[in-house]
């Protein structure tokens, strides 16, 4: 499936067109726009992107690491990091992905080790920033993260994607571009079968992808270094 004919199918659903016709240039620009804007909500939500992607990164002893394209950390930047883990000498480690709260408890930030035992990640935009304690001053970084879904730039793009989301895409689409193309006429069956195909991958993913990796605090924990480190677990 191409992205014009994504387009002309939730053109169709809003009554606009009928099969064999088309819509005008600027309307398809702005569909093009509403289709990267629904993909880019799609990536936020997180259920509705369909897999977690792997990555692993070299570690410097450096005090953050940028993430994102152009960053430190050189790839998309990522919508939500579901695990971590650090791989040094031929061991691997899980790092707890905490929030900033847990993150602020920390007393001595300076720590080094081999492995880490929590990971943050600002989400800042367009780079986010990870910070790791203790601070692996080599290794290697493994995450799994959602990233976003790829936007379109072009009617002749093809997308493809897993079963159920060209459905979840045209009744949601459908939805979108309706208050913008004149004489479109919305049906409450379009806009229930968006709801309903949304939820649906939701539903779908929630089982595929499990919950995020467990907690470090399941897990043995390094020996203490110091008592800024036994303070800061408490």
């Amino acid at each position: 499936m191409t992205v014009q004919d994504l387009i002309e199918a939730a053109a169709r659903e809003c009554g606009v067109i009928t099969f064999g016709q088309a819509l005008n240039t600027v309307e398809y620009a702005n569909c093009i726009l509403s289709l990267n804007a629904l993909l880019g909500q799609f990536s936020v939500e997180g259920l509705t992107v369909y897999f977690v992607v792997r990555d692993t990164f070299a570690l410097t002893g450096a005090a953050s690491y940028t993430f994102g394209v152009g960053g430190t950390f050189n790839t998309a930047r990522p919508e939500k990091i579901r695990g971590a883990a650090v791989i040094n000498s031929g061991g691997s480690m899980p790092a707890d992905v905490v929030g900033p709260e847990r993150w602020s408890h920390i007393l001595d930030r300076t720590v080094t080790g081999a492995f880490a035992d929590m990971l943050t990640c600002d989400y800042a935009f367009p780079l986010a920033n990870v910070y790791l304690w203790p601070n692996p001053t080599a290794g290697t970084l493994e995450l799994f993260s959602v990233k976003p879904m790829a936007q379109v730039a072009a009617l002749t793009d093809v997308v493809v994607y897993p079963p159920g989301y060209e459905r979840a895409l045209k009744f949601n689409l459908a939805v979108a571009i309706a208050p913008e193309l004149a004489g479109s006429k919305l049906s409450d069956v379009t806009v229930s079968e968006a709801k309903e195909s949304k939820a649906a991958l939701a539903g779908i993913n929630a089982m595929a992808l499990g919950a995020p990796v467990p907690p470090a605090g399941n897990r043995p924990q390094n020996p203490p270094q110091n008592e800024d480190i036994e303070q800061a677990e408490a």
